[in-house]
C-alpha cells in the first residue's frame, strides 16, 4: 500500500459518534427547557433546522458558536469543545492526550505514529 494508513475509525463508528453528539446535546436543550427553534433564535440562526441536523449528527455545532451554544444550554463552552473532539474528532482528542515524547528517539517516533494505526514505519524528516 502506498499511502498511510489514517486513524482507523470505520464509517459506520464515525456516524455512530456523530449521532451520539448530537443526542448529549439535544438532552442538554431539552434539560434547559429550549425547543428547537427557541435555541436556533438565540443563536442566531435562520431556522430550527439547523439545530435538527446538529442533533441528528448530520452537521457540526461551527467552531463560532461552540461558546454561544454552551451558555444557551448551560454547558461550559469547554465542556462542548472537549466532547466535540471526543465525538467528532477522536483521532485529534486522542493526539491531545498522549504524553510527551522525546522526539530525537525514532522508537519514541514509531510508537507515536503506532498510536494512530499507522501500518508502516515512516521517515519522519
Amino acid at each position: 500500500m502506498s499511502k498511510v494508513d489514517k486513524f482507523s475509525i470505520d464509517h459506520d463508528d464515525s456516524i455512530f459518534l456523530k449521532r451520539r453528539f448530537g443526542e448529549i446535546l439535544k438532552v442538554e436543550r431539552l434539560n434547559v427547557g429550549l425547543s428547537q427553534q427557541e435555541l436556533a433564535e438565540k443563536l442566531g440562526y435562520k431556522s430550527a433546522a439547523q439545530i435538527s441536523a446538529i442533533e441528528s449528527g448530520d452537521r457540526q455545532i461551527p467552531h463560532r458558536d461552540i461558546v454561544r451554544f454552551g451558555l444557551a444550554v448551560k454547558v461550559q463552552p469547554s465542556t462542548i469543545a472537549l466532547m466535540l473532539l471526543q465525538f467528532r474528532y477522536p483521532a485529534l482528542q486522542h493526539a491531545l492526550s498522549l504524553p510527551e515524547f522525546d522526539l530525537d528517539d525514532p522508537n519514541n517516533r514509531y510508537e507515536l505514529l503506532d498510536v494512530f494505526n499507522i501500518k508502516k514505519r515512516i521517515n519522519v524528516l
